[in-house]
């Protein structure tokens, strides 16, 4: 609630005092709510390992208790006489109005601090929360959302260990694009030590053959996942399709892809134009891809896009994963370049590999 409100006569009138915390007795510290000796500074996020059923107290280096982690979003019209002096803290400061006195849903977990340690806190542990108490001050990013009218069922995908049922459940579950992208990326790493795994078991006394497979286990990460979209992909249009939305990121796309590390790159200079050129006209089709030149007899058309692929893909990850200046780092303002393209090109691989024919024989 605001202090304003706060103050009015009939609010107050509709408020007790509880566990010697007075309603009365309400002011203002940097722009935080004071009820008595303690401030209400509201927290955006709590990480899930901390358990919700429990208000954590929060002591510095030297034993001293600050206040505590009030974790307020397990509570549900609970009567507010009911509540901690802590939690009746929060409570005035996220109560509206004209809703003070009765019980309440809380929108935000709280830190209550003592008044005494504002200075400290806020100079030693505000920022720095996230690492020492695994909750964070500041407000995270709403991540994007796109409407769909209809979701396509596709059958004959296979998960062929319980783990990598597992790595799908941790990418549903996953709190933006980022980290929906590089759960989503684990999936094909995962399927790659099974393919090598099964393809070994497979041989027999087949001695060339199990050379053929060291030589791929032992190559690059980006080696490793052409070796995936090589073996595993077929529908390469449907692959080139989610190539369009470059145009819509041209400038981003060029930074991430041709300025920063150029190892592995399979687009020459002279040919980045041209892609993207026929991206934003939507003629990806093979094709389309040989009348522009792009592609020929020799460098097939499969083997162009398989390479594009699987260098974007790995160039994505890298700059989500690392996070070091040789990379690009991306910027919570660029979850639209990972929602409305990236990620568009990397589901598209993933249900190609996890539907594959070969794959299945694999497993049988």
């Amino acid at each position: 609630m605001k202090l304003v409100e706060l103050r009015l006569p009939d609010v107050l009138d509709r408020l007790s005092s509880v566990d010697g915390v007075d309603p009365n007795d309400v002011g203002e510290e940097s722009s935080f709510l004071r009820v008595g000796e303690w401030l209400a500074l509201p927290v955006s996020g709590v990480a899930c390992h901390i358990d919700p059923q429990m208000d954590p107290e929060i002591l510095n280096e030297t034993g001293t208790s600050l206040g505590t982690l009030c974790l307020t979003a397990k509570l549900s019209d609970v009567e507010p006489t009911a509540l901690t002096r802590w939690q009746y803290v929060a409570y005035l400061a996220d109560v509206d109005a004209v809703s003070a006195g009765r019980p309440h849903v809380f929108q935000k977990n709280y830190v209550i601090l003592h008044v005494a340690y504002l200075r400290e806190y806020v100079e030693k542990f505000y920022v720095s929360a996230p690492v020492w108490g695994g909750f964070s001050h500041s407000t995270a990013p709403n991540s994007i959302s796109r409407e769909y009218r209809s979701l396509v069922a596709k059958s004959g995908i296979v998960f062929p260990t319980r783990f990598h049922e597992m790595v799908f459940s941790r990418y549903v579950a996953a709190s933006n694009s980022f980290e929906r992208f590089l759960r989503l990326y684990h999936s094909l790493d995962l399927i790659f030590d099974f393919i090598i795994l099964k393809s070994i078991q497979k041989l027999n006394d087949d001695m060339v053959g199990f050379g053929a497979i060291s030589r791929a286990h032992g190559r690059t990460e980006l080696e490793r996942l052409k070796y995936i979209l090589s073996g595993y992909c077929d529908n390469w249009e449907s692959i080139a399709a989610k190539f369009t939305p470059i145009a819509q990121f041209e400038s981003r796309a060029k930074e991430i892809f041709q300025e920063y590390l150029k190892e592995g790159n399979p687009i020459q200079e002279g040919k980045w134009k041209k892609i993207v050129d026929s991206c934003r006209a939507g003629q990806t089709t093979e094709a389309d891809f040989i009348a522009a030149k792009l592609c020929d007899t020799k460098y097939t058309y499969a083997l162009l896009i398989s390479s594009i692929s699987a260098f974007w893909i790995y160039r994505v990850r890298s700059s989500i994963a690392h996070s070091r200046v040789s990379e690009f780092l991306f910027e919570d303002t660029d979850e639209d370049f990972i929602v409305d393209f990236a990620e568009g090109i990397l589901a598209e691989v993933v249900t190609q590999v996890f539907s594959s024919s070969k794959l299945q024989r694999l497993m049988n």
